[in-house]
């Protein structure tokens, strides 16, 4: 079966107290087929004349049966197979004119009443104020009713606001209706949402799960909140015992005219543990739900804790922080990183209680590795309660760049470098740096003195940063490079003068051999080299 908007309602032997808090809106909340959903496009139907009609097109009388019957009691009528049985009997032609109401309405009793648990009470020219139906309405039955050229679902009334609860199955800018939605009646009293026709369904059916939902945390003092929910409209009935089984509160909504979900509240004066259920009733049973337990407390959360999961830690992958407290009703994890400036945060309504034993999750991924503390604080109608807090690390690759911090005079011969190194770890062999006319000295923090930084230094840094060169210049007429001055170095550069074929030079020997730098190697910079030697 194809249905659009359907919402779900599941038994009381199927729902704990722990998936209560998740339940969605009853039957008499949503509707079960939306006639627009492009599915029934491709449903055909064909008339006794031969014609044939898409079920998109010509099928609002099947559709708001379907729904007003959902409505009632939630029972899910397949609506091909009613439209099919409706065509059989001439009671809905595609094609030619739709569903004939007057003809569909005096039989659909005897087939469909048994399995979908309702009695046909009759159909009536009339319209939305009609006294038979809104008596109908307010003792719990079902309606649907003819506009202009549609038919519509009317599966509730709220008495104090005067307001009918209408299940349009095709909406349209025409008529201006939503899905479901409460209307007045000066709306269903005019234009093409005029109701001058209707029927009446009642429910024969008895209530088959009931339940409660509530807060599992309330604070004394306040109102609390219980939701009664039902797969039929009725009565209800709650109770409220205390920890030893004792009943201290029984409250009752009959507003079953409304819907299958109502509400009814209680001040809870005093702190501890209690348990409630609802009982839904009808003319034809009662069933009682599932038992709720809840904590009611009268002071701030005594306990915070967070906890990160065991392992090591990687920048860039999320990080699993586990927070527990006692009659808390909401929760905020806090990351702040090595210089107290905050990285994350994350806030969440946990209803945690110790009693209950919950444990609550955040999950953070850091973007840089580094050292971290993180916290978490407790909130509730009280007061709150800070955590201890944790340290965190994190690894991950930490980019730096080598600058070759040449100065004038230094000419470089690499080009930019940068590696990846380690958080927390050594930096490990770098590359060396060179450039003429200076011996490399090694890798430091800074472009002026600083420490050196070998493959043993450990990496104290998360953030990018840069480690510079240091130069010490060779002397002018260091011919061997040797970092000095001596004899040696004037017979080197009497052959560099000389060019003897046999020498082997390089760079820098060249560039210490201009002495007097006009870029020439030549008789007067041995001249120069001698007198600085003393001869």
């Amino acid at each position: 079966m194809h249905r659009l908007f359907k919402r779900l309602c599941c038994s009381a032997s199927a729902l704990t107290a722990a998936a209560a808090c998740m339940f969605s809106a009853s039957a008499a909340e949503g509707r079960l087929y939306n006639q627009f959903d492009p599915y029934w496009d491709t449903v055909m139907m064909y008339s006794i004349t031969g014609t044939k009609s898409s079920m998109y097109v010509s099928a609002c009388g099947i559709f708001s049966f379907c729904n007003a019957i959902y409505g009632l009691n939630s029972t899910e009528i397949d609506a091909v197979e009613f439209g099919t049985w409706a065509a059989a009997n001439g009671s809905y032609r595609p094609g030619n004119g739709g569903t004939r109401a007057t003809e569909l309405y005096p039989k659909v009793e005897a087939d469909w009443g048994e399995r979908a648990h309702f009695k046909m009470l009759g159909f009536y020219d009339g319209g939305i104020r009609s006294a038979r139906l809104m008596n109908h309405l307010k003792s719990g039955g079902v309606a649907v009713i003819h506009v202009y050229n549609h038919f519509m679902a009317v599966t509730g009334y709220d008495e104090e606001n005067d307001l009918y609860h209408v299940i349009e199955s095709a909406c349209s800018t025409a008529r201006g209706l939503e899905g479901d939605s409460w209307v007045t009646a000066e709306k269903l009293s005019d234009g093409r949402t005029n109701a001058d026709w209707y029927a009446l369904l009642q429910n024969t059916k008895e209530p088959e799960y009931s339940q409660v939902v509530t807060d599992r945390l309330h604070c004394a003092g306040k109102e609390a909140e219980f939701r009664l929910i039902s797969d039929i409209k009725g009565s209800f009935a709650l109770g409220i015992d205390d920890a030893d089984g004792n009943r201290l509160e029984t409250l009752y909504s009959r507003r079953g005219a409304v819907s299958c979900e109502q509400t009814v509240q209680s001040e809870m004066t005093a702190p501890g543990v209690y348990s409630c259920y609802a009982s839904s009733c009808n003319d034809f049973g009662l069933i009682d739900s599932e038992r709720v337990t809840f904590e009611v407390y009268d002071s701030a959360p005594e306990y915070a804790e967070i906890t990160a999961a065991e392992g090591a830690m990687q920048a860039g992958e999320p990080v699993l922080l586990q927070v527990k407290g006692d009659t808390a009703e909401s929760f905020v994890v806090e990351v702040r990183d090595a210089a107290n400036r905050k990285v994350f945060r994350d806030q969440q309504t946990g209803e945690l209680g110790e009693w209950f034993g919950d444990t609550a999750e955040s999950a953070w991924t850091p973007e840089k590795p580094g050292d971290y503390t993180a916290h978490v604080v407790m909130y509730n109608d009280c007061g709150y309660k800070y955590s201890k807090s944790i340290k965190l690390h994190i690894d991950g690759e930490v980019q730096v760049t080598l600058d070759e911090n040449t100065s004038a005079g230094l000419l470089s011969k690499n080009a930019e470098q940068s590696v990846s190194v380690p958080y927390a770890g050594t930096y490990g062999e770098l590359p060396d740096a060179s450039c003429v006319g200076a011996h490399f000295d090694g890798w430091f923090t800074e472009a002026k003195a600083g420490e050196q930084v070998t493959a043993e230094t450990a990496v104290a840094q998360a953030e990018s940063h840069t480690l510079y060169a240091h130069w010490t210049p060779y002397p002018a007429g260091d011919i061997n490079i040797n970092m000095e001055q001596d004899i040696r170095d004037a017979i080197l550069l009497s052959r560099l003068i000389t060019e003897d074929p046999e020498l082997e030079t390089d760079e820098n020997m060249l560039f210490c051999a201009d002495i007097n730098g006009d870029g020439i190697i030549a008789a007067d910079d041995l001249t120069a080299l001698l007198q600085a030697l003393g001869g």
